[in-house]
């Protein structure tokens, strides 16, 4: 078995313990105090460290230490850490609640944003998971609290206790049961084995046995009914021949009917292939219209297209002769500003060509001092002066003569094509010419008449005349044909017929109902036997049910020394339903005093220890309410209740 006991615990700012350090040395232990110091938050601390939870299994409890405002002491972090043995293995573990405070940029004072709890084993920090997967190979969370806590498993609900106390005991086969009852209800073992439940079944059993008593209830009624309903006999043999002598004489009125029927049908199936005929040969004449309307449509329409063809091809030639001519325009008044141009070239160049340099003595005097040139410096003046007037005149002269030999090119070249033009629109208007030609023929083409065609053709001149010899043929009255008196006589013997055999099926009826009250007859002493036999099975359910309950029961109490559990609650209908009860020498636990439930407790976790195959710390609450605990392997710390002020450790 493993075995863990508490050597020591630290607890710094934990509720309302500032420090505190205790040595167990994993000895049995007793921590004692008055009300309010302390005790149950040792337990509470004990368990926060190790899961994060209470003694009363809350997650969010009040573990922060507050001031005289009822407020949380800020950057105080909460801290508890204790030496476990495990098995002579030393384990170290601790856990913070850290606050944390961070100063915002532009800030003189740090602000709370939060908590963080930090995790230590063997004094080296851990991620949280971490953390869990170690402590829970210490022990289960579930299992350490049934094995530290004497009140733990009673504050279960029944059926987590029940879950509990059916693992100890192990699972009740149907062998052990069947050796506590007898041969007969050993043959239920099959019906078991399949994975059909006791109580299933007896429910099962229960609903049948009610249906089968209200099926049986009824029949009764439903005999007598029928006895009551049951017709008075007849004479089968008289009404037979009646009805014979009537269906003859129908048939021989559906003979007449038919002849008639017949005749009426002759006369109906000539006018119709007269009618056949006729809408045959009207329609092969609307056939040759159609035909001849669509020849005609396909000329008109050949027509038109040629006529709005060339329709376009004039609109088209139009105005393509009205935009050569624009073109033509814009090149005459072109032609005839380069012309321009020109001539004003040839006035420029004679002036240019004709002008001559003169000199005026009184440009050759200083600006400055007023005083002429000297006569040496004036002839040189002169002598430049004559070069660069040269000079200019034949560079104007010369672009004068590249101006007008452009001008004189492009005048060549607009002439071109206005020759050009001109022999397109010659061309553009011949082809005027030919399309109106064609428009004119088109013109000249004569509408078809339809009807006029028609009289011409002798097939469709044929088919009017044969259409209107079979128009004179239908027009000719039908003979009538009446059977309403056959009807009515038939109408007549149906009706005497319908009521001969409804007497007749009296003695079916009779027949019927007869056979039917032998049938519920029979149906009655079935179900008596089928709920004789489901009584029996009952029986036997009730037995097996019974000797399973006192089989767990005996399994689970005998795991315990002092306490017993009542595991099954009997009904008035004599069911029995699964509960979990946990009994102090026949008192419920609930109602023991509190020496008895710790003790009870005690008894329990020596139980689930063995059962586990582990061992841990139990606390004892209000230990001073009993005088004597008995026996328990497990480290024992006790809490009670004195007048010290502080807690004290013994």
């Amino acid at each position: 078995m493993k075995k863990v006991t508490l050597k020591s615990i630290s607890i710094r700012n934990f509720k309302g313990i500032k420090e505190l350090d205790f040595d167990f040395n994993g000895k049995n232990a007793t921590i004692s105090g008055d009300n309010a110091t302390g005790k149950t938050t040792v337990f509470d601390a004990f368990l926060w460290l190790l899961f994060g939870k209470d003694s009363t299994d809350r997650k969010e409890f009040g573990f922060i230490p507050l001031d005289e405002n009822n407020q949380q002491l800020e950057k105080v972090d909460n801290e508890v850490s204790a030496v476990l043995d495990e098995d002579g293995t030393e384990i170290i573990l601790k856990r913070v609640n850290h606050q944390k405070w961070q100063k915002k940029r532009g800030s003189t004072e740090a602000e709370y944003t939060g908590n963080e709890t930090l995790f230590y084993y063997n004094r080296v920090p851990q991620r949280a998971m971490d953390y869990k997967v170690k402590i829970e190979t210490i022990m289960d969370e579930g299992v350490f609290k049934l094995v530290t806590n004497p009140l733990y498993f009673n504050s279960l609900p029944w059926q987590d206790r029940r879950q509990v106390l059916t693992s100890i005991a192990g699972e009740v086969s149907l062998e052990d049961i069947a050796a506590r009852i007898n041969g007969e209800a050993k043959e239920l073992q099959e019906i078991f084995i399949k994975g059909k439940r006791a109580e299933e079944y007896r429910r099962e059993i229960n609903a049948e046995k009610r249906r089968i008593k209200e099926d049986l209830a009824s029949i009764p009624t439903r005999i007598d009914e029928l006895n009551r309903s049951m017709p008075e006999p007849v004479d089968a043999k008289t009404l037979q021949k009646q009805i014979v002598e009537k269906q003859k004489a129908i048939d021989e009125l559906d003979e007449q009917i038919a002849d008639v029927r017949k005749e009426t049908e002759v006369q109906d199936n000539t006018y119709r292939a007269l009618r056949d005929s006729r809408d045959k040969l009207q329609s092969r004449a609307d056939e040759i219209r159609k035909n001849l309307e669509k020849e005609l449509k396909q000329e008109k329409y050949a027509r038109d297209s040629a006529i709005e063809k060339a329709t376009l091809r004039i609109d088209e030639i139009k105005q393509r002769i009205e935009s050569k001519e624009r073109q033509k325009k814009f090149e005459e008044e072109g032609l005839k500003a380069d012309q321009n141009a020109i001539e004003k070239l040839r006035q420029e160049w004679k002036e240019e060509n004709a002008r001559e340099l003169f000199f005026d003595d009184k440009e050759f005097v200083c600006p400055t001092c007023k005083r002429p040139y000297k006569t040496k410096d004036i002839d040189k003046m002169k002598v430049d002066m004559t070069a660069a007037f040269r000079n200019d005149k034949k560079n104007k002269l010369e672009a004068i003569d590249v101006k007008g030999n452009e001008l004189k090119s492009r005048i060549e070249k607009v002439q071109n094509n206005i020759r050009e033009i001109d022999n397109q629109i010659k061309e553009l208007k011949e082809s005027f010419v030919e399309a109106e030609e064609v428009l004119k023929r088109q013109d000249e083409i004569l509408e078809i008449d339809v009807d006029g065609e028609l009289a011409k053709n002798r097939e469709y001149q044929d088919i009017l005349k044969s259409i209107a010899e079979l128009d004179e043929r239908l027009s000719q009255p039908r003979r009538g044909f009446d059977i309403s008196a056959h009807q009515e006589m038939k109408h007549s013997i149906q009706e005497v017929l319908d009521d001969l055999k409804k007497q007749m099926n009296t003695q079916e009826i009779i027949g019927r109902t007869n056979a039917r009250i032998k049938e519920l007859t029979k149906t009655e002493k079935d179900l008596s036997q089928q709920l004789a036999n489901l009584e029996k099975t009952e029986f036997q359910i009730n037995e097996f049910i019974k000797a399973r309950t006192d089989l767990i029961e005996e399994r689970i109490n005998n795991k315990f020394s002092m306490v017993r559990f009542k595991m099954f609650d009997q009904q008035i209908n004599g069911a029995e339903v699964e509960t979990c009860e946990t009994l102090i020498s026949g008192v419920p636990f609930s109602d023991a005093n509190n020496g008895a439930r710790i003790n009870a407790g005690l008894d329990i976790i020596n139980a689930l220890s063995e059962h586990y195959g582990v061992s841990a710390p139990i606390f004892i609450d209000n230990k001073e309410a009993v005088n004597k605990l008995i026996d328990c392997d497990s480290q024992l710390i006790n809490l009670v209740v004195t007048r010290e002020k502080q807690l004290t450790l013994k």
